[in-house]
């Protein structure tokens, strides 16, 4: 068996699981690609001659060009193809096993100050465009509510709870739902926004997306047609002198996952 025929099974295993989501199949694909153009005979080369020097000596170079993250998760890749061939018992051990993976630093974030922050906003509603305004709406939304793009897209009308001011997630990265806070207290035009994100839907599909930016018409107590970008938005507004924060919401304040 070659390395080559191990990556195969490797693929079609990875092509074959349900446990995990396809951005994350993408993902390890990315690093097999990798691996085979930073060690471009590997792919040729029997799984029993893969020796522990050639391993050192190809991380060693692979350490010098990439950071932490992309080295340690191309050893990854290179370890669990190997597993393969020792589950054939095309070998006995896994050479892999001796390459060290790199401590990852993680980012100090600079985070933007809650006047920086409402002029970036501002700056993004007065843009010009014709979905400016709702774009500054989505922008506070993920903002404030420390949603990802995709956990945002899939949040539906019945999610948002105005009478315990929480929002569930029920589409995450990790697959566990979350409850996220309203930071009601603090709304602006509390009492009107309120009413116009509980009411009654007058087109879409039952189950729409509620999050801000998408063309959603509704009706409430007199008012006209309009778009829930402009009221969703303003569910989560910043506190006196505060900014979005970089920590879940264990509490009703802000956080920021945009970049």
């Amino acid at each position: 068996m070659t390395v080559g025929d191990a990556i195969s099974i490797f693929r079609q295993r990875l092509d074959g699981q349900q446990d995990i989501k396809e951005g994350a199949k993408v993902y390890r694909r990315k690093f097999i690609d990798a691996l085979l153009k930073s060690w471009p005979d590997l792919e040729k080369k029997p799984v029993g001659k893969v020796s522990k020097e050639e391993c050192l000596e190809w991380s060693r170079k692979l350490a010098a060009k990439y950071i932490a993250s992309v080295y340690n998760n191309t050893v990854g890749t290179l370890r669990m193809i190997l597993d393969v061939a020792i589950e054939k018992g095309a070998c006995a051990r896994n050479p892999a096993k001796a390459i060290t993976k790199r401590r990852i630093q993680l980012r100090e974030l600079h985070l933007p100050e809650a006047e920086q922050f409402n002029l970036l906003v501002e700056s993004i509603s007065d843009a010009g465009a014709w979905c400016s305004r709702d774009c500054a709406d989505l922008v506070r939304f993920l903002a404030y509510g420390g949603f990802r793009k995709a956990e945002a897209a899939n949040i539906r009308w019945n999610d948002c709870d105005f009478n315990h001011g929480r929002i569930r997630v029920r589409v995450t990265k990790n697959g566990s739902p979350r409850s996220v806070p309203m930071t009601q207290p603090r709304i602006a035009r509390s009492e009107d926004c309120q009413n116009m994100l509980t009411c009654h839907m007058d087109a879409g599909p039952e189950g729409q997306p509620a999050c801000a930016g998408f063309p959603v018409t509704f009706t409430s107590l007199g008012e006209t047609p309009n778009q829930i970008g402009d009221s969703i938005g303003s569910v989560f507004v910043p506190m006196p002198n505060s900014a979005p924060l970089a920590r879940p919401p264990a509490v009703a304040t802000p956080r920021a996952r945009v970049s």
